[in-house]
């Protein structure tokens, strides 16, 4: 399994601070298509992740065992 935390909106959205992906490894384009394919009303487009605290991009490579954070766009004033 990987673990998935969601930040801020994402994880207003989503009703969950935290997801299991049921894969050996995933690059993350595909692991976000995944996720989109669970919960439809939330996008990726601009999302900031991370893999085991170290910033990543959708090209990046999760393993089983891995901790992915997913950050969306901050905005503020």
């Amino acid at each position: 399994m990987i673990r998935i935390i969601l930040f801020a909106g994402l994880r207003d959205r989503i009703g969950r601070a935290e997801l299991e992906a049921p894969f050996q490894s995933i690059d993350i384009s595909s692991l976000l298509t995944w996720v989109e394919s669970q919960y439809p009303a939330v996008t990726f487009d601009h999302v900031m992740v991370a893999i085991n605290e170290q910033w990543s991009n959708k090209q990046s490579v999760a393993k089983q065992g891995d901790t992915v954070a997913l950050l969306p766009p901050v905005s503020g004033g």
